[in-house]
């Protein structure tokens, strides 16, 4: 298990959530950290309040969301079919209209 030193912290928050869940059976065990005591005190209130989970995985969908569209800028500076991708998205008039719809700016 000291050999996967890039992912002892993942697999340590995994067992000790699994841990929790399956209501701490003797067979499983991990390593206790101050990480894995703040991960999961985070886990149990993200367990026991369903508003604040909700919160979360709004918050974790617009971040991916974010990243994405970063991404695709990114990569439209170096790669050809990226910018015209892009370009032909922009310059379309259905595309624009949807989008300033969705921001709220024009109405449907």
């Amino acid at each position: 298990f000291k050999k996967f030193n890039t992912l002892e912290h993942l697999l340590n928050s995994f067992l000790a959530s699994c841990f929790e869940v399956f209501n701490k059976p003797v067979s499983l065990q991990y390593t206790n950290s101050k990480k894995i005591q703040k991960y999961l005190t985070h886990f149990n209130k993200l367990i026991n309040d369903d508003k604040l989970l909700k919160q979360e995985v709004k918050k974790k969908i617009k971040k991916r969301m974010i990243n994405r569209r970063v991404e695709i800028i990114f990569k439209s500076f170096f790669y050809k079919n990226y910018r015209t991708w892009l370009y032909n998205k922009i310059t379309d008039k259905n595309w624009r209209k949807e989008k300033l719809i969705q921001l709220g700016i024009k109405k449907p």
